[in-house]
């Protein structure tokens, strides 16, 4: 039961922390726009300066998906 619970908690403050990342970086315009593959690979750009909006919001999708998730694992648990 208290794995499950450290789930969740772990999902809410990832969720906090892209959060706080969205508002850093709308607050001080420093997104990056999405680059093609082809550029990348020829300025052998690393992923580290590939950090646009739309891509931090599509991850912080997939934490709020998580973290429904395992709330769910808690609540089945709870009723056995």
């Amino acid at each position: 039961h208290t794995r499950l619970l450290d789930r969740v908690y772990y999902f809410k403050l990832e969720q906090d922390l892209w959060q706080n990342y969205i508002v850093y970086g709308e607050t001080y315009h420093c997104w990056t726009s999405s680059l093609s593959n082809t550029i990348t690979q020829q300025n052998q750009v690393t992923s580290d300066y590939q950090q646009s909006l739309k891509s931090t919001e599509k991850y912080q999708h997939k934490i709020k998906q998580q973290l429904q998730d395992a709330e769910e694992h808690v609540e089945q648990h709870a009723l056995l």
